[in-house]
């Protein structure tokens, strides 16, 4: 977890239902505040808010209730934590309400939103927001041996590209091995961002020091890496050549 000096005043935690995004915001959220995640619902400066059941959007009413409650000064804690679900499903009226606080931020208060496809987010809510892409469970998983093996070789593929070279790819690859190194690449990066932001907690490679930043991508490539991996992904389903799609990808991402 950031120090008080490094916690910002807005998160947007973005992935597939059951990728445990939700779990790791209230884990977060229990450190901010202290407490247990079992006991944050009753804790009085923690506020949550979803989209109801039987509703298809979250409303402006509803997320002027929850920015209101937010604005108050904490009882118990030094800030007030809120949680806002289902982000993705605001109306046009509600995101913008929502801006209005993200654009005004109060030191005292911080702000998690919890979304499937980050993609129907406002751009200037997500200008405002420290993204952090969940890309598997938050529940404590062992990797596979293909998936140690992936996350190896995209490690010296990266290291190897900086410098001109491909290493690793003299072999043909199959279809799923080329997702698994896709999704090796995708890993590496969230990682970059969890500790850049502190958040060590969550990295799924312990066995690298918290303060590494050698090869570190910055904040500002962030974006472009997870496009260029998405997109090789979609040329993979596409059926196009695995290890053409392959060495696409890391031609296509930007050196650091």
């Amino acid at each position: 977890m950031p120090d008080s000096h490094t916690i910002h005043h807005a998160y947007l935690y973005s992935g597939p239902t059951g990728s445990g995004k939700t779990k790791a915001i209230l884990e977060q959220a229990s450190k901010l505040l202290e407490s247990r995640p079992d006991r944050l619902d009753s804790h009085p400066d923690f506020f949550r808010t979803r989209l109801a059941e039987d509703k298809k959007e979250i409303s402006v009413s509803e997320i002027k209730t929850f920015t209101r409650m937010l604005s108050s000064t904490p009882v118990v804690s030094s800030r007030r934590v809120g949680v806002l679900e289902d982000g993705d499903t605001m109306s046009l009226h509600a995101a913008n309400a929502l801006l209005k606080t993200l654009e005004e931020p109060r030191g005292s208060t911080v702000i998690f939103i919890a979304a499937r496809d980050k993609t129907k987010i406002l751009d200037t809510i997500l200008s405002r927001v420290v993204e952090v892409v969940v890309t598997q469970s938050a529940n404590v998983r062992s990797e596979t041996p293909e998936e140690q093996q992936a996350r190896d070789v995209a490690t010296q593929v990266l290291a190897s590209a900086k410098h001109g070279r491909l290493l690793g790819l003299e072999k043909q690859y199959e279809k799923q091995e080329v997702h698994l190194l896709l999704g090796a690449f995708e890993k590496l990066l969230r990682d970059n961002m969890l500790r850049a932001y502190g958040l060590f907690d969550m990295v799924t490679d312990s066995a690298s020091p918290q303060g590494e930043t050698k090869g570190a991508v910055p904040p500002t490539m962030w974006n472009v890496y997870f496009s260029v991996i998405e997109k090789c992904r979609q040329a993979l389903e596409r059926n196009a050549v695995p290890k053409t799609v392959l060495e696409n990808c890391i031609l296509s991402l930007p050196q650091v």
